[in-house]
């Protein structure tokens, strides 16, 4: 029971951790590192990883992991921290917090649900799925054609880009499942990292010299340490913990929550306007996600 507690506990702190990085990584996203968004997250993981490994080794976890995987880490690591982490900082150069966030949770649980169901016998659609998958991408539509936040660069862009965010996410996921029967989700969590980590870094590289046009600001140096210490390492490190207690459908549940959360602590944080269309949009994609896990 203590131990439920614990982790529905650390899930909660991992909605609010979560829910203000959207905001925080706009301020990033249309800073000085708004044209240099691998650079930008390449200092964000740069500042992540110490604290991953150190949380490591608090919990006792071994390093090692079966080397015939090395291949799929590395994989991985490109899909969920490389160009994630790119998809992601683009997005919100060109659109706001609150809509990417909305559209990226709404997407994932759509394209996840149909490429599990391509991929896994257990995982095909039926009736109620496939309503769910309709609901929910109605509260997709709202967002792109209801959105409060029209002052930004090009919300279109933006949230088409942030749809390619979810769909990197949806692989990374779908086809990680097996491998955490052997690798436990710290060690998956800290090696893939490391692997796209590295390949930020050389893309990095290429984005510096070709564009040679970034600064860096104090509130833009807070908000990537930040991203990478709040945003990344302790809410990642909470969530590999949490899922061995509570599973992964009762935290999938409450990681739902985390859209509206983004959206207040834009509201707060940037001064992001609010509207009625946020609230319907929210609802049907909790209905429509429901019925998509149910």
């Amino acid at each position: 029971m203590s131990d439920n507690l614990n982790a529905y506990s650390a899930m909660s702190g991992v909605v609010f951790l979560w829910a203000i990085s959207w905001p925080l990584g706009r301020i990033v996203a249309t800073g000085g590192l708004g044209a240099n968004p691998i650079f930008a997250a390449f200092l964000r993981y740069l500042v992540a990883i110490p604290f991953l490994f150190l949380f490591m080794r608090i919990f006792g976890n071994s390093l090692k992991y079966p080397k015939k995987h090395t291949k799929a880490m590395i994989i991985f690591g490109i899909l969920h921290v490389t160009l994630y982490n790119f998809f992601f900082l683009s997005s919100l150069r060109y659109t706001s917090s609150s809509d990417a966030v909305l559209i990226l949770n709404a997407a994932i649980a759509v394209m996840s649900a149909v490429l599990a169901s391509i991929v896994y016998d257990d995982e095909k659609l039926n009736r109620k799925r496939i309503f769910g998958l309709g609901i929910t991408m109605v509260g997709v539509l709202i967002v792109f054609i209801a959105s409060p936040n029209t002052d930004v660069e090009n919300p279109l862009l933006g949230n088409l880009i942030i749809l390619l965010a979810a769909l990197v996410w949806s692989i990374y996921t779908v086809y990680s499942r097996d491998y955490y029967e052997e690798i436990k989700p710290l060690p998956f969590q800290f090696w893939t990292t490391i692997w796209g980590w590295l390949f930020l870094g050389i893309f990095a590289i290429f984005e510096v010299i070709i564009i040679n046009d970034f600064s860096i600001d104090i509130t833009t140096y807070g908000a990537l340490l930040y991203l990478g210490v709040f945003g990344a390492a302790i809410p990642n490190t909470l969530f590999s913990k949490s899922i061995n207690h509570i599973g992964p459908t009762r935290t999938s549940i409450i990681i739902n929550l985390i859209p509206l959360m983004s959206i207040f602590a834009s509201i707060i944080l940037i001064g992001e306007e609010f509207s009625i269309s946020y609230l319907y949009s929210f609802f049907l994609m909790m209905i429509g996600i429901y019925f998509v896990n149910k």
